[in-house]
């Protein structure tokens, strides 16, 4: 059973190996993107968006541990302090973002349709 598995996929067609994409063959005649349009456009749709959410995570646990200090001043300090640095960190990502993207207006870089 499985020699006839093996031999029959040993059997099957090779693949086809594609030509490699020329300058303009594109939709729209566009070239192909430099590596910064690649870098900058994998931090607009991957990294900002894991950023921005744990920051929104770090804003909720500061408030769990807000509540739930029990009157103990140095706890709603530590609290407060976390809550500050989690509002810096959303304020950052939201600059960063802004960032991005006037970089990528200014190299002109769109993403592929």
């Amino acid at each position: 059973m499985i020699g006839w598995m093996v031999g029959k996929t040993l059997a099957q067609t090779p693949p086809t190996i594609v030509p490699p994409i020329n300058p303009g063959d594109l939709p729209g005649g566009r070239d192909l993107p430099t590596w910064e349009a690649v870098v900058l456009l994998a931090i607009n749709s991957f990294i900002l968006p894991i950023l921005a959410g744990l920051a929104v995570m770090y804003i909720i646990w500061s408030g769990y541990q807000f509540l739930s200090t029990g009157g103990d001043p140095a706890k709603a300090e530590k609290a407060r302090a976390n809550l500050t640095y989690a509002v810096i960190g959303v304020i950052l990502v939201i600059v960063a973002y802004f960032l991005v993207r006037s970089l990528n207006e200014l190299i002109q870089v769109s993403r592929p349709s």
